[in-house]
Order: C-alpha cells, then sequence, then structure tokens
C-alpha cells in the first residue's frame, strides 16, 4: 500500500479470483471485451468463409489471439455440422475422386442425365455447380491441397 502511496495510487481492486462482494470504497475488477468478433458471410452462411473485424485503435496482440480462438471455434463448429471437411487430404478423397469423374465424363462427352445418375446428384443443377469447381481445381485450384495436412 505504501509503495502505491507513493506513485499517488490510494486504492487497488480487488482479487478477481476473490469472491468477495465489492463494497462502494473498493475498485472493482471488471473484464474488457476486445471488440474482435466474426462476421459470417451473408450470401452464404456455412460456406466455410467468415470475416473478421478489429479495432486498429487498440494493441492488436490480444485481438489476435482472440481471433484464432474464434476461428477455431468455428472451424471445428462447421466440421462438425458436416458443412466443412477437416483441412486434411485424406479428408477430401472422396469429394477430388469425384471431381475427376466428372471431368472425365464431361470430356467424354456423357450426357448430364446420365452423370447424374451414374454419380448420384440431386439434380442437374447440382452437377453443374460440381463440374464447376472441378474446373476450378482444374484450372489452378489444386494450388490449395498443398495448404493441407
Amino acid at each position: 500500500m505504501r509503495l502505491g502511496a507513493r506513485w499517488g495510487f490510494y486504492k487497488f481492486p480487488p482479487d478477481p479470483a476473490a469472491d468477495a462482494v465489492v463494497q462502494q470504497e473498493r475498485l472493482a475488477w471488471r473484464a474488457v471485451e476486445l471488440p474482435t468478433h466474426l462476421q459470417s458471410a451473408d450470401e452464404r452462411p456455412d460456406s466455410g468463409q467468415v470475416a473478421l473485424v478489429f479495432d486498429l485503435q487498440l494493441p492488436l496482440a490480444a485481438q489476435l489471439e482472440q481471433a484464432k480462438r474464434l476461428l477455431q471455434i468455428e472451424q471445428r463448429r462447421q466440421i462438425k455440422k458436416a458443412s466443412l471437411l477437416p483441412p486434411r487430404i485424406a479428408a477430401h478423397g472422396p469429394r477430388l475422386t469425384r471431381m475427376l469423374q466428372l471431368l472425365d465424363g464431361a470430356q467424354a462427352g456423357a450426357e448430364p442425365s446420365r452423370m447424374v445418375q451414374v454419380l448420384g446428384f440431386d439434380s442437374v443443377e447440382a452437377l453443374d455447380h460440381a463440374l464447376e469447381e472441378a474446373k476450378q481445381l482444374r484450372d489452378g485450384g489444386y494450388r490449395r491441397l498443398l495448404l493441407l495436412d
């Protein structure tokens, strides 16, 4: 207390671990909420993409730590919900095999209705969407596979 008085601090906040009721005379600890939070992609929720919001007027180190935790929680939530595959190459195997089959079928000139039937798609629209994704992967997106474990 004497050292605090020397520097002009006469009141110290109580220990946050203590369960004692805070009196009016004492200062109380108050947890400060950091402004970092996630914003899901509005146009496609559970698309595997999120945006982070930071307050650049505050130090970034604590906000980056909180952002890391938020991203890990969101990734686990989407993996559990099956809207996202785990970031391991083995988890993507069946999807990549299907994309190769799609590209082979398209190159061979197979009818879309036949491809829907053989590959088990719900509709021709779902097939078109998957074929577009396969073409993007073929045209350079395959490099993202190197980022997986």
